[in-house]
């Protein structure tokens, strides 16, 4: 998950979560390669900023350290000798980097190369935060970045809690209770008023007030009937999606009436390890993944769900589809980016073309 000023915050199969700054040559040779024209700090603009890392020590980058876990700093006014000095364009020399302009391929129209993100473009990084008592399950980030939800594996009540955390000070703000077992996906609403929350224990709930102790809007237990691996919310937050591994009507839409009731399902659907509405299509359009690798097109016309497209399985995924994520600014109307993380641990990048 991303979150700005330039941070990355990730969890992985432990206890605690890592936060990460984009290092400054990253950022530079983002843009150098790419139209993106990332902003190198959030308080001055780019000529200012490059000025100011010519005067100063640290170039924004980082070296893997041995026997540790944590990525070190590194600036351009190292000791001689240090290992990110060395530099195969210029035969075994490790002379030390004076300028910004000494840096290889910083400045080249192609992508670079492995010893030059090893030695300048890892992001440094620079703080934990514990609170879990097993490792992470998942993570989400609200959409005006302000809080960041955690859960963890567990297999009793009192380890299922769903911490919240403020963005700006990366200190616990709240906890979430009331599921059973682990929660297996969060996402925030479009307007970050409520938290949905699907686990293990086949329910969904609702959460609001999510940054204090916490209240529950709402909760279906046995929402499905087997386990609930993925939710989603539509462009404007009157229906939400859940997704588990049910061999029919493996998706279910709920829609808010009086309270949030199920509006229809797909018998057709079976184990689906990932789901998401298509942007712009006003929850009419999802994009299923299976435990199979496979990806399915749904489309809503009437009352009926149908499928109208899968994806060729030469370019499917080889194990479960975990994670689907659209970049809502690349896509256009009948053309959809995606990535798509899966348990054969790749990660995938496709472009979808409905006519």
């Amino acid at each position: 998950s991303m979150s700005p000023p330039f941070k990355l915050i990730s969890a992985a199969d432990e206890k605690v979560l890592r936060i990460f700054d984009a290092p400054y040559l990253f950022n530079k040779t983002a843009n150098e390669l790419t139209s993106a024209n990332i902003r190198y700090s959030a308080t001055m603009d780019n000529e200012n900023f490059e000025r100011k890392m010519q005067e100063s020590s640290p170039i924004g980058g980082s070296i893997s350290q041995p026997l540790t876990l944590m990525n070190k700093s590194v600036s351009l006014k190292e000791e001689e000798g240090d290992p990110s000095k060395f530099n195969p364009e210029t035969f075994l020399s490790n002379k030390p980097l004076q300028t910004l302009t000494d840096i290889p391929y910083l400045s080249r129209k192609e992508p670079p190369q492995e010893h030059f993100l090893n030695n300048f473009a890892l992001w440094p990084e620079s703080q934990k935060m514990y609170g879990h008592a097993y490792e992470i399950q998942c993570l989400a980030v609200s959409h005006n970045f302000r809080f960041i939800a955690s859960s963890a594996k567990s297999n009793r009540p009192k380890d299922s809690c769903i911490i919240i955390w403020d963005s700006r000070s990366l200190k616990e703000a709240g906890k979430l209770f009331g599921h059973q077992l682990s929660v297996t996906q969060m996402e925030f609403s479009h307007d970050d008023s409520m938290l949905l929350s699907v686990g293990r224990d086949r329910q969904w709930m609702l959460h609001g007030e999510y940054w204090g102790s916490g209240k529950i809007v709402q909760k279906r237990q046995e929402a499905h009937k087997r386990v609930i691996w993925a939710c989603n919310w539509a462009d404007d937050d009157k229906i939400f999606v859940t997704a588990s591994r049910e061999k029919k009507d493996s998706i279910k839409f709920w829609r808010r009436r009086e309270e949030w009731e199920m509006e229809s399902s797909i018998p057709e659907a079976n184990n689906v390890s990932a789901i998401k509405f298509f942007p712009g299509t006003g929850g009419r359009m999802v994009l299923a993944g299976t435990e199979e690798g496979d990806f399915v097109v749904w489309a809503r016309t009437n009352s009926s769900w149908n499928a109208i497209c899968k994806l060729n399985p030469n370019l499917s995924h080889g194990a479960a589809i975990q994670k689907i994520v659209f970049n809502k600014r690349c896509s256009k109307k009948d053309q959809w980016l995606l990535a798509s993380g899966s348990a054969d641990r790749s990660v995938r990048i496709f472009t979808i073309t409905l006519q």
